[in-house]
């Protein structure tokens, strides 16, 4: 095996915040610089520095070994590296193969360090988000190193160095730095301590058990205002919130129906009675837009020169007392199909004044392959019986 010359180069790690995980809260100990914390779900970046003090050119590799999951290490790019370009200092790969005899599981290209150069790599682990909320998870992390579960990783970062990048004739280690990473729960209540008790992690530890036993009723009532939003609440309050602005459950209209016309109960109340509080509601009940809802009083009705039909009791000079009529017009097969005449019936009975009749009048579709397309006559409504008073 081919020696290669010692050369000097410094290899140094940069960590987040380091904590103080040994001491309490007098601070006794210094933390460590080479301990890392690790909080679900999110990215935790190490940079290693290594800079070349010798005279020549070195070629070198960076690698990571461990006894973490493989899934934790996500490294980054270096800041302002575009993404469709790779790093001069090469990419990172598993279980890359440093010589015949060493390998390592995570490691970079081969690169040119320069006399009095100093290169930075970013190294990233990303705890799973899940870690403390699901056993099972956790028990598949474990499964693989450990036959128990732990809170502490140890890690280290080597740096190698050859003579040939393409053959590898001759590797060498010429520094190493030792890493450990500590999972742990996010803290929310450590955070409003001054900061020096917030590098303590037997005091972060501590007020987690209090914090798992309030987070729970903070975060609802974070989100008090959903539950008082018919649109947002839970299944079982959308009684309640009816309830609260008096407005009857209708059974024969779908939950959804019900949230909307729950929500807009101030509004509809104010208009009930009137032409453009039953629209109002038609257009909750049913989606279509108002545009395709009328409710025509028999005085509205143009004068027609044509074919007249006379019925059994005919009127003349403005039609029935008191009625109106209900014409909606869907604009496609999916309104047509969506329209419940049962729930529209029951909601119109509601909302209109006790003394008055009505007629419910449904257009159909006309679509370019019916003849009567393009008919100048008016387009025929489906016959549908007019509704008898209310008796209220």
């Amino acid at each position: 095996m081919v020696s290669l010359p010692q050369p000097n180069v410094d290899l140094t790690v940069a960590t987040p915040s380091p904590i103080d995980w040994k001491s309490g809260l007098n601070g006794a100990a210094a933390p460590a610089p080479g301990e890392v914390l690790l909080i679900p779900g999110k990215l935790t970046e190490v940079t290693a520095r290594v800079k070349n003090n010798s005279q020549q050119a070195l070629w070198v590799s960076v690698g990571v070994q461990g006894d973490f999951p493989e899934s934790w290490f996500t490294p980054e790019l270096p800041p302002g590296q575009p993404r469709n370009e790779e790093p001069r200092h090469g990419i990172w790969r598993e279980n890359v193969e440093l010589s015949r005899q060493q390998s390592l599981r995570f490691g970079t290209d081969y690169f040119a360090l320069q006399p009095r150069e100093t290169v930075s790599i970013n190294l990233g682990f990303t705890l799973p988000s899940r870690f403390f909320e699901d056993p099972e998870a956790l028990r598949t992390e474990q499964s693989a190193m450990r036959s128990h579960p732990t809170l502490s990783y140890g890690s280290e970062i080597f740096l190698h160095q050859t003579d040939d990048p393409e053959q590898s004739s001759a590797v060498q280690l010429i520094a190493y730095k030792t890493l450990q990473l500590y999972p742990r729960p996010e803290r929310i209540y450590q955070k409003f301590l001054p900061e020096f008790y917030q590098e303590s992690d037997f005091l972060g530890r501590f007020l987690n058990i209090t914090e798992q036993s309030f987070e729970p009723v903070y975060e609802t009532t974070e989100t008090f205002w959903a539950y008082l939003d018919p649109l947002l609440t839970p299944k079982a309050l959308v009684p309640f919130l009816a309830h609260w602005v008096a407005w009857p459950m209708n059974p024969s209209l779908t939950l959804s129906q019900q949230r909307r016309l729950i929500r807009h109960a101030v509004e509809i109340y104010q208009w009930r009675g009137t032409a453009r509080g039953l629209k109002l509601c038609l257009h909750l009940c049913t989606g279509l837009e108002q545009q395709q809802i009328e409710v025509l009083e028999p005085d509205e009705r143009e004068f027609a020169i044509g074919e007249i039909t006379l019925g059994d009791q005919p009127s003349l000079g403005g039609g029935k007392a008191y009625h109106f009529v209900v014409i909606l017009n869907p604009d496609s097969q999916e309104q047509l199909a969506s329209l419940d005449e049962t729930a529209i019936r029951t909601l119109i009975e509601q909302e209109k004044p006790a003394f008055c009749t009505y007629t419910l009048e449904i257009s159909p579709l006309i679509t370019p392959a019916d003849p009567t397309a393009t008919s100048t006559s008016p387009t025929p409504h489906h016959p549908i019986t007019p509704s008898p008073p209310s008796r209220r």
